[in-house]
C-alpha cells in the first residue's frame, strides 16, 4: 500500500475508533468495522489482529458484538476453514437492526410498566385511596402516551 494511502487509512480507522466510543462501544469495536469496511476482500481473524495489532481474544469478543449489531457478516472462504468477515457497509441496515428494535423494545417496557395494576394492593388508611386514585391517573396518562409513541415509532419504522 502507497505510504500517503496508508496513512489515510490509518487515520480514517483510528477516528473510526474513537467515533464508536461515542456511541458507547469500544475503540476496537468501531476500529475493526473499519478495518473490514475499507477491504476489498474478507478478512479472518488473524487479518484484523494484523492491522490494529490487538491480541486475537480482543478481536473474537469485539467481532462478536460488531455481528451481533449487523456491523459485519461471517463469510466462507473457499479453501480454507477459518472464519471470515466482511463490513455491512448500508448503515442504514445496523441502524435498523439494533436501533430500532432496542427503541422498540424499551417503548413496550414502558407499556408493560404502565398497565401496572395497584387495585391489586389492599388500602387501608383514606390517604392511600387518595394516592392510589393519583397512581391510577398517572397509569393512565402514560399508557396514553405510549401508545402515541408506539403508533409514531410503528409509522416511522414503514419509511425506513
Amino acid at each position: 500500500m502507497h505510504a500517503k494511502l496508508k496513512e489515510t487509512h490509518d487515520q480514517f480507522v483510528e477516528k473510526f475508533g474513537f467515533l464508536s466510543s461515542l456511541f458507547g462501544f469500544s475503540k476496537i469495536f468501531g476500529q475493526i468495522h473499519a478495518v473490514l469496511y475499507l477491504s476489498p476482500k474478507p478478512l479472518s481473524l488473524n487479518d484484523i489482529m494484523n492491522a490494529l495489532h490487538v491480541s486475537k481474544g480482543s478481536i473474537s469478543i469485539n467481532i462478536r458484538e460488531l455481528e451481533k449489531w449487523g456491523g459485519c457478516n461471517r463469510v466462507w472462504v473457499k479453501g480454507d476453514r477459518r472464519d471470515y468477515y466482511e463490513a455491512e457497509v448500508d448503515f442504514k441496515k445496523i441502524v435498523n437492526k439494533r436501533l430500532l428494535d432496542a427503541i422498540n423494545r424499551r417503548l413496550r417496557m414502558l407499556g408493560e410498566i404502565s398497565e401496572t395494576n395497584h387495585k391489586d394492593y389492599e388500602w387501608t388508611r383514606p390517604e392511600d385511596k387518595s394516592l392510589a386514585e393519583f397512581f391510577e391517573k398517572r397509569m393512565k396518562y402514560l399508557q396514553k402516551n405510549q401508545k402515541k409513541m408506539q403508533t409514531l415509532f410503528n409509522t416511522i419504522t414503514k419509511f425506513l
